[in-house]
Formats: C-alpha cells, sequence, structure tokens
C-alpha cells in the first residue's frame, strides 16, 4: 500500500517537474529569439488582433503537413548517413563500440560499487534521473511543440520538432540493438556477459539503455539550440544524472549507458545539424532583391539591388 502510494506521488511530481522544465526551456528559447531578432513576441502583436495573427498564420494542416515532410527528410538522411560516412565518422563510430566493448570487465565492479552508495538523497537524484530519461521526454518535446504552435513562434516549434525527431530516431536505434543483443540485465543475476540475442523481454534487453538514449537525445538538441553555457551544463547534467540513475536502479551495467548515452547525443546533434543545413540551404537559394530610383544629373537612374 505505501509503495503503491509512493509510486502515485512520484508519477505526480515527475510530471510536475517536466512541465515546469518545459517552460523554463520554452522560456530560455523565447529570449534567444528575442535577443537574435530585437523584437519581442508582445510586438509582433502590437498592430494587429490576436485573431487576426492567428487568421493570417498557415493553416494547421499545412503547418502539421510542412513539419511531417520535414520529420520525412530528416530520417532519410539520419538513418542513410552511414553510407556517406568518411574516415572521421568511422573511428569515433569504432571508438564508441570499443569504449563499450572495453567497460564489459569493469560493469561488475561499478555495480558492486553503486550498489553502496544508496541514501535517501540519492534516491531523489536518482529518481529525477529516471524521470527525465523515460516517457516524460516526450512531454516536454511535446509541450514545447505545442508551445511554439499555439503562439506561432516557427522556431520553438522547430526545436520541439528536432526534439521529437531525435528522440524517436535515437529510440529505434536503441531498440534495434536492445532486441538484436539480448543482453541480460544486473538484476537478473546472469552476470555481464550473459547474451541470448533477438529477446524481447525486459530482463534482457540490456544494451544499450533506452533511458540514457533518450536523456542526451533530448538533451542535446536543447542545448544547441538554446545555445546557453548554463542551460548546456543543466541539460546535461540532468542526462548525466540519468545515466548514473540506471545503474544505480541495478536496472543496467555500466556499458550499456555508455553506448545509450553516445547514440543520444550523436543522433541528436545530426538532427540538429541536418536542420541547421536544410535552413541554410534555404536561405541561400531565397533571391532577394530591391529597386529604386534615383535622381541624377542627366534624369533618373535604376538601380537593382540583389
Amino acid at each position: 500500500m505505501f509503495r503503491k502510494r509512493k509510486n502515485k506521488r512520484f508519477r505526480k511530481n515527475s510530471l510536475a517537474a517536466s512541465c515546469v522544465i518545459s517552460l523554463i526551456i520554452v522560456q530560455n528559447l523565447i529570449a534567444q529569439n528575442v535577443s537574435h531578432s530585437g523584437t519581442r513576441l508582445t510586438e509582433t502583436f502590437g498592430r494587429q488582433t490576436f485573431a487576426d495573427s492567428i487568421s493570417s498564420r498557415p493553416t494547421v494542416w499545412k503547418t502539421f503537413g510542412t513539419d511531417a515532410s520535414n520529420f520525412i527528410s530528416d530520417a532519410g538522411d539520419i538513418f542513410s548517413s552511414p553510407l556517406h560516412f568518411g574516415t572521421k565518422e568511422w573511428i569515433i563510430t569504432g571508438g564508441i563500440v570499443g569504449s563499450t566493448i572495453a567497460m564489459f570487465p569493469a560493469d561488475e565492479s561499478i555495480r558492486n560499487f553503486t550498489a553502496r552508495q544508496h541514501g535517501r538523497i540519492q534516491d531523489v537524484v536518482m529518481d529525477f534521473g529516471r524521470s527525465y530519461g523515460s516517457t516524460y521526454g516526450f512531454l516536454i518535446a511535446g509541450g514545447i511543440y505545442a508551445t511554439g504552435f499555439v503562439i506561432g513562434d516557427d522556431e520553438i516549434r522547430a526545436t520541439g520538432r528536432m526534439t521529437v525527431e531525435s528522440l524517436i530516431f535515437a529510440g529505434v536505434i536503441t531498440s534495434v540493438l536492445k532486441t538484436v543483443l539480448g543482453r541480460s540485465r544486473p538484476y537478473t543475476e546472469e552476470g555481464a556477459y550473459k547474451y541470448r540475442g533477438f529477446q524481447f523481454q525486459t530482463a534482457t534487453t540490456a544494451l544499450p539503455s533506452g533511458h540514457a538514449t533518450v536523456a542526451f537525445a533530448l538533451s542535446s538538441v536543447l542545448a544547441r539550440r538554446i545555445n546557453n553555457t548554463w542551460a548546456s551544463v543543466f541539460l546535461y547534467s540532468a542526462a548525466g544524472i540519468t545515466s548514473i540513475s540506471r545503474i544505480y536502479h541495478d536496472a543496467h551495467w555500466a556499458s550499456d549507458v555508455l553506448l545509450g548515452s553516445a547514440i543520444g547525443f550523436a543522433i541528436g546533434n545530426a538532427v540538429v545539424s541536418v536542420n541547421e543545413s536544410r535552413s541554410t540551404q534555404t536561405d541561400s537559394s531565397e533571391e532577394t532583391y530591391s529597386w529604386k530610383l534615383v535622381p541624377a544629373f542627366n534624369g533618373v537612374s535604376f538601380i537593382l539591388t540583389f
């Protein structure tokens, strides 16, 4: 009975925390947009009514259609990217895989050490980490997207879309690896080297860590988009706590967490880079010009600027 009440309270607190985090993130994104554009949201609606501003925006279906098109395009770019890897990318990939394998011998020792570090304060901190890397990551991403859509801020909506994309793309990669590798979790007491292959049960899908993947995918996108040192420190600290919490709760080996974190970080940054590249290409392809008539000594001069 006590555990049921505790779990219910934990879910409520986690939901409240995710809402607060979403508001803080949106506030930082708005502040960044203001600093870049030199205008405020209130000024946007200063010369027209809110109803007029809503009606002047693209329709809901057109907006969703554009975002869906970008989602499909980004998915194609991300999942086909290994076909275009150069030497540098393969070295990084090899380094991640090699580091994960190199950590296998230390998995048992790290698990035993972490088991001796439990305490009341640690429990609270690690519970936060677990919620940050779970379904509440999708709530934060969805909240950012919804906020951008409602207030008509394309940059905030794009940030929400990128965050959702990174969670889905990284989640697909992690889920496939979990199933194919079929590694037993620590609490099964089968050791760090038990692999069955092609498993679908929670107890036998340890590598890589899904929570670590979600946390770093979420944090890497937001850190890039907010572009603020203190925000980055908070976001990556939260992701780090999530990773440690999986070992703390005996749900993952340290190597599971390392690979999951690397996948989330890589995909999150790749999604932002793909979108920034597309935005740059779009801006450069748009022809902007202006013309004016200027009085001259012999008449009028026509000046075209482009």
